[in-house]
């Protein structure tokens, strides 16, 4: 592949990505969710996104989301060489101040436990957590 080829001679252990986003709706009960805004055709810069977020996922079968979002980063991470470790993103919802979530502002949600689950099989793959500071357990989740 090309991508090896251009790292050809390089320490891949020492090649690291630390922002791999993942996208998903729970369709494998991974608690990852998108606001249903997005997919509202009245709301066409919102529903342009949205498009945009399930293509550049390789997103075909919405059913299946959280299932072809996982398999297309892993083809993506394949393509390197071993050795080289990639930072998964978690991403949280949106709070308001007074803790509560705030589903409106939230364009998706991507729990850490679904990122560390999916890090946890694969060496390749580091957890980056995302924790809103309004929410009302941000420090426990800091502490998990």
């Amino acid at each position: 592949m090309r991508v090896r080829e251009l790292l050809k001679g390089l320490d891949s252990s020492k090649i690291v990505d630390v922002k791999v986003h993942l996208v998903g709706n729970g369709s494998s009960r991974s608690g990852a969710w998108i606001n249903l805004n997005l997919k509202k055709l009245n709301h066409f810069t919102k529903n342009f996104q949205y498009k945009i977020y399930l293509s550049a996922s390789s997103i075909v079968d919405e059913s299946k989301a959280d299932e072809e979002a996982l398999a297309y980063i892993k083809k993506w991470i394949n393509a390197f060489p071993l050795g080289v470790t990639f930072y998964l993103l978690a991403f949280d919802a949106c709070y308001n101040k007074d803790g509560s979530l705030d589903s409106t502002k939230t364009e998706f949600h991507i729990p850490n436990q679904y990122v560390w689950d999916l890090a946890q099989k694969d060496s390749r793959l580091e957890t980056t957590i995302s924790i809103h500071p309004y929410r009302k357990d941000a420090v426990i989740q800091v502490r998990k």
